[in-house]
């Protein structure tokens, strides 16, 4: 996918296949990027998986913040 230079990708798996740490590997490639979730602990997870894996911090947005 990456070496098709796309911009946009969207990852759907099974539950506990690395969805999170799949999504961290691709984002490496990228300036931006925003993972939706349904519930804020699973968030809370990816943004610790995220920055594991990325060595910078990110932040969080909440449905009752914007």
């Amino acid at each position: 996918m990456i070496k098709e230079k796309y911009n946009i990708a969207m990852i759907v798996m099974i539950t506990r296949l690395g969805k999170t740490y799949l999504t961290a590997l691709f984002a490496q490639n990228f300036p931006k990027i925003l993972f939706i979730a349904q519930r804020e602990e699973i968030l809370t997870q990816a943004k610790s998986n995220f920055e594991r894996v990325l060595k910078k911090r990110g932040r969080l947005y909440y449905g009752a913040e914007k």
